[in-house]
């Protein structure tokens, strides 16, 4: 007998199994190993005449109730029930007939569609499976309502490019960008509509490890189609950082330098040392075409000077 779940009937994937309720009320529990994450669906059928009206109830390895019901809604219809698994294990399952008859005969089987996520489990930022700052990789928003976290480590800081293309066409995409202390850092892109291209930027202030998060508006799932995920990272190597300010200002020791305004807004500050009574001269050359730069001074403690230049066009 498998009237229990403690005698459960071991049950293989792609296989048909038959059986009949013996005595009222009677339920024949099933077991299933599930090898790895994917959409596991139960389909119940009952041979013509048969008196039985199919009930399939899930229940997880813990042999809590999964709360994932289907019933028919007359003697012979047939039924299906659909789980999505986001890992393997040995999962539960009864049928019964809903009217509480003897005798009703059935057939029964268990299919797996497989996702092949070769990043799962990340589903959190602690969980975040490290890709590359230039790959792209493959993967599939699953189970319904999950979020995709990669880490990226970036050796400089630069500017990092990031692709959602293509996606599946019932998918309406977003990334995230959290910064190096988890924290999130209001960069951000959604689709405008399922199936459209994501594309976003982030400029990394600093060398460093960086998160992105991958979702689904709505949750829509999609076990079939993976969406892919390309990063492109471009180094803006400024020795001199960080010098974000007076307090952080690089020394000159040599000259000339190269340095990089990055990331938008920035403000690179130096120091150098002066002989009383001397001329200090500063010229600021090969300026990329898209830069109009200033050039300040402040004193030792530093109180503005009041002396400055700035270009009138850009480079």
């Amino acid at each position: 007998p498998n009237n229990v779940a403690g005698s459960a009937t071991p049950m293989d994937l792609g296989k048909q199994y038959t059986g009949a309720m013996n005595g009222a009320s009677d339920q024949d529990w099933f077991r299933i190993h599930v090898p790895q994450s994917g959409r596991l669906t139960i389909n119940a059928s009952n041979p013509l005449g048969s008196a039985m009206r199919n009930n399939i109830s899930m229940y997880t390895p813990d042999l809590d109730y999964a709360w994932l019901n289907s019933v028919a809604s007359n003697d012979g219809d047939p039924v299906s029930l659909t789980w999505d698994l986001d890992r393997p294990g040995d999962y539960y399952f009864y049928l019964k007939d809903s009217s509480n008859r003897d005798g009703g005969e059935y057939t029964i089987s268990a299919n797996l569609l497989v996702v092949p996520d070769p990043f799962e489990p990340n589903p959190d930022i602690t969980h975040a499976a490290p890709i590359a700052p230039d790959e792209q990789i493959q993967a599939y928003i699953f189970p319904s309502g999950e979020y995709d976290w990669y880490s990226v480590t970036l050796p400089t800081p630069g500017t990092l490019e990031m692709a959602l293309t293509p996606v599946p066409g019932d998918l309406k995409m977003t990334i995230d960008v959290y910064g190096r202390n988890l924290e999130y850092t209001w960069v951000s892109k959604t689709a405008n509509n399922p199936g459209d291209d994501v594309f976003l930027s982030y400029d990394a202030p600093v060398a460093g490890t960086y998160f992105l998060r991958v979702k689904s508006g709505g949750g829509v799932t999609n076990p079939s189609d993976p969406y892919t995920l390309t990063t492109e990272f471009a180094q803006a190597p400024d020795i001199f950082e960080p010098n974000p300010g007076p307090g952080s200002s690089a020394w000159l020791t040599e000259s000339p330098v190269q340095g990089y305004i990055f990331p938008a807004s920035e403000q690179d500050w130096y120091r150098v040392y002066a002989e009383p009574g001397s001329t200090l001269e500063f010229i600021v050359g090969q300026v990329p075409d898209n830069l109009r730069l200033e050039l300040a001074l402040y004193d030792a403690e530093h109180g503005y000077l009041w002396v400055s230049s700035a270009a009138v066009a850009d480079g």
